[in-house]
């Protein structure tokens, strides 16, 4: 737990120096020390809400990088079979929704394409009738 609050420590430290450069980005509160029995799950969820906010913010590039000092006491990364299934799941959701919205915007597309076409129709209609009663 000590490595985990050391690492956040200095990514706070980070994260401060460069709010100090950035003053017109709006950088989320994240207490400094947490005193509960769910502190880990608390530091690791702001570790995840700091880096997630740097990314919507394209700010990531400005943090320094940050090296271990021993590979094998880091955890794996490894997608397990269950967890690439909830990936795959959330892929087909998103082009379900895509397929959605793709058939919604050409019917509103051939909508206005027709709409188009009767102002054009009547605007035209019109105009021969204003002609003919002069």
């Amino acid at each position: 737990m000590f490595r985990i609050f050391s690492r956040a420590t200095q990514l706070y430290d980070d994260v401060e120096t460069l709010k100090s450069s950035l003053t017109k980005v709006k950088f989320p509160y994240l207490p400094r020390r947490r005193e509960s029995k769910n502190r880990l799950t608390r530091e690791i969820d702001d570790i995840l809400l700091l880096f997630t906010f740097l990314g919507e913010q394209k700010l990531l590039d400005m943090l320094p990088r940050y090296i271990a000092d021993s590979p094998d006491t880091m955890p794996p990364i490894r997608l397990y079979e269950s967890e690439l299934n909830g990936i795959v799941l959330m892929i087909k959701r998103l082009a379900d929704k895509v397929d959605e919205y793709s058939a919604v915007l050409s019917a509103v597309t051939r909508h206005l394409q027709s709409s188009r076409r009767h102002l054009l129709f009547t605007l035209i209609d019109s105009t021969h009738n204003d002609d003919g009663e002069q």
